[in-house]
């Protein structure tokens, strides 16, 4: 894995927490 891949992984999975949590919060 080289750094962008890390970031990216890292990226989507910070938008998918920020998704469900809004989701909850609704």
């Amino acid at each position: 894995m080289n750094a962008l891949t890390l970031v990216g992984v890292a990226m989507g999975f910070v938008l998918l927490r920020i998704e469900a949590a809004v989701e909850e919060s609704e």
